[in-house]
């Protein structure tokens, strides 16, 4: 994702464009929208690549029902009608051809918000596709070069409130359907070679022809996370939000062996090692069959490097930090890890050595052809970035991240776009972004005199 527009969405009324960048970073005070604009690039996730319809309730991000999530303005106990989002996005697959605009207008349908209207544009073509209100579905494919600089055509089909048809299904039906009302009058062989091409350079990039190479888009987690326990049931694996599934992952590769288990292992003492948090990890069945009961244990990173032999000691034995940032760590190293991820404050619990250690690692996922928008409260995490650009011990570019400062006004939040320069400078703050990170240091070393 590029970046989005959205407008009429929970605190945001007026019209509001945010930069997002391979590593995103969402700062600001308690209550200031962060939480929501999350929510909101979830949904649009879930209306452009899965073609579904959202849930708003849905973990980690409970935005309540269509009137919870409309803006409503501050002097006026009604809610707006409608909220609208469109999000640029570079194509998942194959060779680039421009960038992909996803539009979307939101209504209530059984209190719930929902996609009346969706459209997919791309290189001055649009698809768009729009569910009335009789049920119906009014679908529409407009070119918009200086050849074709009208609307070619609408159909109508019945449509599903419960659910969202495929663009790809849409456009198949549209050009060889036989639900269509004038059959044979449409499409000319100008508009269908413009719909095939259509089709060819942007539905093809966004899934490929190779099902079995989906992924999953995203995952978002919430700042509360799965309590540790001493013994662990198996479980079926399914992803949550909170991690609830994630010891019974780690024991299931633990179980099979080989190398799966081997490179997240590694991986997960490496950042322990850098963190301070754990020098090992392992799974500790009770029985020894394979579906027995089994604990999570770690050891005591060696911090002097004495090489004495430690105790490995039960996850409920050491740091709540540990227990807390494991469900993370656990999804940034997946081998099937999501092309996007949306974590709020994923360094709650964590010593401040260990909340830089994580700014480090993030850069080196988002490095790796991931996407992350991450909310966090952390200076030392956001300094550790900055750090890291400034230094080229990461491969982002300045360009790569982008810092979204929430600003809040009397009726609605501002949305500041904040760069890093090369030298790990952060530029375009508003006046209040330094009073929110450096009130405190500068009255710790006298700068201020209020």
């Amino acid at each position: 994702m590029e970046n989005i527009t959205f407008e009429n969405y929970r605190c945001f009324g007026a019209r509001r464009t945010a930069r997002l960048a391979p590593l995103t970073l969402l700062v600001g005070p308690n209550s200031t929208g962060k939480t929501s604009f999350m929510a909101l690039l979830r949904a649009m996730l879930d209306v452009s690549i899965r073609e579904e319809v959202p849930d708003f309730r849905e973990a980690a991000f409970d935005m309540g029902s269509f009137e919870d999530v409309v803006h409503r303005e501050r002097s006026s106990n009604e809610p707006m009608s409608f909220f609208e989002a469109e999000v640029t996005t570079k194509p998942r697959y194959g060779a680039n051809s421009g960038l992909i605009t996803f539009r979307s207008r939101f209504e209530s349908r059984a209190a719930a918000p929902f996609p009346v209207a969706r459209a997919i544009s791309s290189d001055g073509r649009s698809f768009e596709a729009e569910t009335l209100s009789s049920g119906e579905m009014k679908v529409r494919f407009v070119n918009r070069d200086e050849e074709y600089a009208q609307i070619l055509d609408t159909f109508r089909f019945l449509s599903d409130d419960s659910e969202l048809v495929p663009f790809q299904s849409l456009l198949s039906r549209l050009m060889f359907g036989s639900t269509r009302e004038r059959e044979g009058e449409w499409p000319d062989q100008q508009t269908a070679l413009a719909l095939r091409q259509f089709r060819s350079n942007v539905l093809y990039r966004l899934q490929p022809r190779d099902r079995a190479r989906v992924r999953e888009p995203y995952f978002a987690a919430g700042p509360v996370r799965s309590k540790p326990v001493r013994t662990y049931d198996l479980i079926r694996p399914t992803r949550d939000s909170e991690g609830e599934y994630v010891p019974t992952y780690m024991a299931t590769l633990y179980r099979k062996g080989g190398p799966d288990w081997e490179t997240l292992r590694a991986k997960l003492e490496r950042f322990g090692q850098e963190s301070g948090l754990f020098g090992d990890i392992t799974v500790d069945p009770m029985r020894g069959n394979d579906g027995s009961p089994f604990q999570i244990k770690v050891r005591e990173y060696d911090v002097l490097g004495l090489g004495s032999e430690r105790a490995y000691r039960n996850l409920t034995d050491v740091g709540y930090g540990v227990s807390q940032i494991l469900p993370i760590l656990i999804e940034l190293f997946r081998i099937d890890a999501p092309d996007t991820f949306l974590l709020q404050q994923p360094e709650v619990h964590l010593h401040p050595s260990a909340q830089a250690a994580l700014g480090s690692l993030l850069c080196d996922i988002a490095a790796d052809r991931h996407q992350l928008v991450v909310e966090t409260h952390s200076d030392y995490l956001i300094d550790r970035i900055r750090m890291d650009v400034r230094d080229r011990t990461t491969k982002l570019d300045p360009e790569e991240v982008s810092i979204l400062y929430f600003e809040p006004s009397d009726s609605d939040v501002n949305i500041h776009s904040v760069t890093i320069d090369n030298l790990g400078n952060v530029l375009g703050t508003p006046p209040s972004y330094g009073d929110f990170f450096m009130h405190e240091t500068n009255r710790s070393i006298g700068v201020l005199t209020d």
